[in-house]
């Protein structure tokens, strides 16, 4: 799946105006991608982190939704996070967010040190995304699936 995906870059100058950020505090690294386009993103992230091939944050809100468009595997080999939160409702008129692409980019690579499994958190659930509730394949990539509205960082 990974390997023969698709993508088309978002060129929407709405989504491309969007603002992202990184925010560091209280020795936590968060890293919110709006509806940003991906490359400047993944531009403005290696001239701030020079020293690292994987950037690591504690939580990832996944960009627009989790877009394809938005989410191309490039983000993902430079960035990581036990914690990846997508807002959506997946009630678009013309498409489905999440897109299952996004999805396998997350959770579809090794673990580490820093990161023994991943969480994904959805604000609804994902109703065309059921068979990623399976245990066998939350045990297989190693990843758990909460649907609620608030996370807390310990």
């Amino acid at each position: 799946l990974t390997s023969k995906y698709k993508n088309k870059p978002d060129s929407a100058p709405g989504n491309g105006s969007s603002i992202a950020f990184v925010l560091e505090a209280d020795k936590k690294k968060i890293l919110m991608l709006a509806d940003a386009h991906a490359e400047p993103i993944i531009e403005q992230l290696k001239t701030f982190y020079p020293d690292q091939s994987t950037i690591f944050f504690d939580v990832i809100k996944v960009a627009h939704h989790g877009s394809l468009s938005n989410n191309p595997k490039a983000l993902y080999e430079l960035i990581d996070s036990p914690i990846y939160m997508i807002s959506t409702n997946g009630e678009h008129p013309s498409h489905v967010h999440p897109d299952l692409e996004t999805i396998a980019f997350i959770i579809n690579r090794p673990t580490n040190k820093e990161i023994e499994s991943r969480k994904l958190v959805f604000n609804y659930y994902p109703t065309h995304l059921t068979g990623l509730f399976d245990p066998e394949l939350m045990e297989h990539y190693r990843y758990t699936i909460e649907v609620l509205n608030l996370i807390e960082l310990a």
